[in-house]
């Protein structure tokens, strides 16, 4: 009996031992515990910030295409991001070599892109973030694989993670337990708060990021999330600090100068668009139509915009194996954002050339159909005689190298002098044909019910 009773004490301490063994990689919620530090916070991010304070611009957002210069597309106030940042209520948490972090206000980069109008960003785009006064300033950090990622850095379109259970074993990484994989998107943080490994202390990551207490600083920092693919096979580390840098004033997205335009088909506007086709700068060439066309629209005078090589939107859109149908819509989109838009009726209409006019006047003789068409090379000007013979200088002239939606004007907008010029999209890059939704087919009529049997009872 005594013999047992030893056995069981022995096996007793035994499990309490490894229990305490394995106490650290457990000592943390799956969930943040800590608090926010309201003594360290920068008062122009709080409630009591003056007006002055809370509209101070914090961010600029520009945008460059290859060599273009580079355009403002929206500053952003300190009261700007606390408000997109209200919509966030999870504290995210983030590793790296130097340091864990966590931030309770931050916002998404995805949320600045879809604040800003007319702005969208590509898989092939470069990110930099400036910590100085314009778009490439002192400490300019470049991301090359930011937008799209690859196998060890997500990027904004592939969501990271923060591995709560990794460990640092002196000079050495366990990664043996990841432990809890918290979503850990692209973010710049309003307020942070840094944690340092102990050297050692085998102390998890999602421990340190119990702890912490965020406030706001003052300084905007970077943050974004790991894979697994950091954590494995022999080159195992977790991300460099250097990726997250801090004092951010400054976002610009780099767009590299690409001849790749992409065909697009979308079933209904709520869907996700699918890749029809994909082609470069060539295989366009071989669909097109080398013949001199001009396009006229209407600002102040008539303007002439001339193309010796294009191609015709439904023969683009047949190529790419689709049909533009009554009830459709195509769009042409830029890397810039803008957007020109055409349903099926006004592609039908909008379909006219009238060499003969000029200035002010309207001379309906002699119109040529020319349609809508993806122009691979094209320039424009006021006419200055009459807009055939303006088409034929241009022509003659040198063409610019870059693909500008053109479409024609209907007798109807011609008489009235309403061709607009923002029709004309420059530099498209990709276009989708939205399809109508098909209508719900119309419930079969239930069968008529069979009459009931009667009894009749003779009397």
């Amino acid at each position: 009996m005594a013999s047992s009773l030893m056995k069981r004490t022995f096996a007793l301490l035994a499990a309490l031992m490894v229990a305490l063994i394995v106490a650290p990689s457990m000592a943390f919620a799956a969930t943040w515990e800590g608090t926010h530090d309201t003594e360290k916070d920068d008062i122009a991010w709080t409630d009591a910030a003056t007006d002055e304070q809370k509209n101070q611009v914090v961010l600029t957002v520009y945008a460059q295409y290859a060599d273009d210069e580079v355009e403002v597309k929206q500053e952003f106030t300190i009261a700007d991001l606390l408000k997109l940042a209200s919509e966030n209520t999870e504290v995210l948490g983030y590793a790296y070599q130097n340091a864990v972090y966590a931030t309770d206000s931050y916002v998404t980069f995805d949320q600045i892109v879809k604040s800003i109008k007319k702005f969208s960003v590509n898989d092939e785009d470069s990110v930099v973030f400036s910590d100085a006064s314009g778009p490439y300033g002192k400490g300019a950090f470049t991301n090359e694989a930011f937008i799209a990622g690859d196998a060890k850095t997500p990027g904004f379109k592939t969501v990271g993670k923060f591995f709560s259970g990794v460990q640092k074993d002196g000079d050495n990484w366990d990664f043996s337990s990841l432990g809890t994989a918290q979503d850990a998107p692209a973010v710049i943080a309003l307020s942070y708060a840094e944690g340092k490994w102990a050297d050692n202390d085998k102390t998890p990551a999602g421990a340190i990021w119990n702890d912490l207490s965020p406030y706001y600083s003052g300084n905007l920092r970077l943050f974004s999330g790991t894979t697994e693919a950091h954590l494995t096979g022999e080159s195992a580390a977790l991300p460099a600090g250097k990726i997250s840098p801090s004092g951010i004033i400054g976002i610009t997205v780099k767009t590299p100068a690409s001849d790749k335009f992409v065909v697009y088909s979308q079933e209904g506007a709520d869907a996700t668009p699918v890749v029809a086709k994909e082609y470069d700068k060539a295989s366009l060439t071989a669909l097109a139509d080398q013949s001199t066309k001009g396009f006229l629209f209407f600002k102040n005078v008539w303007t002439v915009g001339v193309t010796t090589k294009s191609v015709e939107v439904t023969k683009l859109l047949n190529d790419a194996g689709l049909t533009f149908e009554s009830g459709d819509t195509i769009v042409f989109a830029a890397p810039d954002g803008f957007k020109t838009t055409f349903d099926y009726d006004t592609v039908q209409a909008e379909k006219y050339f009238f060499p003969s006019a000029v200035g002010t006047t309207n001379d309906a003789s002699d119109p040529t159909e020319v349609g809508t068409v993806l122009a691979l090379n094209w320039l424009t000007a006021e006419a200055s005689g009459t807009a055939g013979s303006t088409m034929a200088e241009l022509a003659e002239g040198a063409l610019i190298d870059q693909y500008r939606v053109f479409c024609g004007v209907s007798e109807d907008n011609y008489g009235k002098q309403a061709a607009a010029g923002n029709r004309f999209a420059t530099n498209p890059k990709t276009l989708t044909l939205i399809k109508a939704k098909a209508a719900d087919p119309e419930p079969e009529p239930e069968p008529a019910a069979e009459p009931k049997a009667q009894t009749i009872t003779a009397s």
